[in-house]
């Protein structure tokens, strides 16, 4: 496969990775706390220059995290797992290891 077409399918060297993550939140999802808690995750994602998509209800959180061009970091990876470890809020968490963000 020549390089032009690596490129659009996003393979070897153009492959894209990124983490899923899950983790408990010890907040109602209904309350002020808990949109302050998914503000306050919102922006310490986009701090890393990176996006998320998914989301929950109390108790139960799962997102994809992932760049808009090119791959999440180990150094991103490391990053998240200590917020989500330094949250009060957060009773559990688990961030995978790396995943192909087209396949």
């Amino acid at each position: 496969m020549n390089k032009r077409l690596r490129r659009k399918k996003r393979v070897r060297e153009f492959q894209e990775l990124g983490v899923d993550l899950s983790c408990c939140v010890d907040l109602d999802s209904g309350s002020l706390e808990f949109d302050i808690w998914c503000d306050d995750f919102v922006q310490m994602i986009e701090s890393l220059d990176l996006m998320c998509g998914g989301g929950g209800i109390s108790g139960n959180w799962s997102v994809f995290v992932a760049k808009h061009k090119g791959s999440v970091t180990e150094e991103n990876r490391k990053s998240i797992s200590n917020w989500l470890e330094n949250n009060k809020h957060v009773k559990d968490f688990e961030v995978s290891g790396f995943i192909d963000c087209w396949y």
